[in-house]
């Protein structure tokens, strides 16, 4: 007669074992806890310094890169927020009064000159290289005799309904952007599961003039260029309110892109920054409506992966030049 131990007995003594162990060492318990259930590939982060991911759910690419850091959560939190104000822009953001006045954005460099300047001066209604609304800019383009000075002035005018109305003018045909952003956040969960609060607020209660949640810290326009692909691509310049929260030792930087000149029709912007164990996390996360990417499953399939490539080399480039 067999004297082994039924399968039942045996998973009985492994659970009180397994419970033995977790009292005699509890690290052991929060070691297993997954550092984000809906994400995680952030777990390999216990194992490596840093993580890549993406993913496309039409018609949005989203890219997440993290990082983890031996500093204090709070240090990270402040190299983040450093990073966002090197592009700080002195116009009025929502619940910020540091900045008053009639909005009057200068144009960097880059864009009244060379190419981006050619793409200014040849934009008509029927073909723009910038990306711009149809019937309310490109028609006032086509007819314009000082297309840079009417380029800035539509500027203007978007980002001054943007602050009065919340207001976010597409592109092409599109006049609402606010429902894509909308859509981003339903199409990647990740962000209302993990914080709640935040979802709501950017799905709705923003848009409808509700001011900010009772963790907001502050908000402030900045400007930034992004290169996909610099050999290939024109650089991307936008412009964006950015909003810090600082939830329960962890802190969110969230973008809203009110404006891109090149490539995306919708984007938004995510930095978290939190701890674990004795190392601190940052994660950046894009999620962008970029406009190849839309026009054909032929197109897709040759690009989708070259696209995914070059976005996460240039969050490659963010995540090191915001960790020096």
């Amino acid at each position: 007669m067999s004297t082994s131990p039924s399968p039942a007995l045996f998973d009985h003594n492994m659970n009180i074992l397994s419970l033995f162990f977790l009292v005699l060492f509890p690290s052991m318990a929060s070691d297993r806890a997954s550092i984000d259930p809906n994400r995680t590939f952030l777990d390999k982060l216990r194992d490596r310094d840093s993580i890549r991911y993406t993913d496309f759910n039409y018609p949005f690419l989203i890219a997440q890169t993290g990082a983890a850091v031996q500093v204090p959560v709070a240090d990270l939190a402040e190299w983040v927020r450093v990073y966002l104000k090197n592009g700080k822009l002195p116009l009025p953001s929502h619940f910020n009064t540091s900045n008053k006045g009639v909005i009057n954005l200068d144009l960097p460099e880059p864009i009244r000159t060379g190419k981006q300047l050619e793409a200014i001066n040849e934009c008509k209604e029927n073909k723009c290289l910038m990306k711009m609304h149809t019937t309310l800019e490109k028609k006032v383009m086509e007819g314009a005799s000082n297309k840079l000075k009417t380029f800035q002035d539509l500027l203007n005018k978007r980002l001054d309904n943007y602050h009065k109305k919340r207001e976010l003018l597409g592109y092409e045909d599109r006049t609402d952007d606010v429902e894509y952003v909308k859509k981003m956040l339903e199409s990647f969960n990740f962000f209302s599961l993990r914080y709640p609060e935040l979802g709501k607020y950017f799905s709705g209660q923003f848009w409808t003039g509700e001011g900010p949640p009772t963790d907001f810290q502050t908000s402030f326009m900045k400007q930034e260029v992004v290169n996909l692909a610099p050999d290939k691509m024109q650089p991307i310049w936008r412009v964006a309110e950015a909003f810090e929260f600082k939830l329960e030792g962890r802190w969110v930087f969230f973008e809203i892109h009110v404006y891109s000149n090149h490539y995306l029709d919708s984007s938004i912007r995510i930095y978290e920054v939190f701890p674990d164990g004795q190392r601190s996390i940052v994660v950046l996360t894009d999620v962008m409506e970029i406009d190849e990417l839309t026009k054909s499953g032929l197109i897709r399939m040759l690009y989708k992966g070259k696209m995914e490539e070059a976005v996460i080399e240039a969050q490659a480039q963010d995540m090191k030049a915001l960790l020096k």
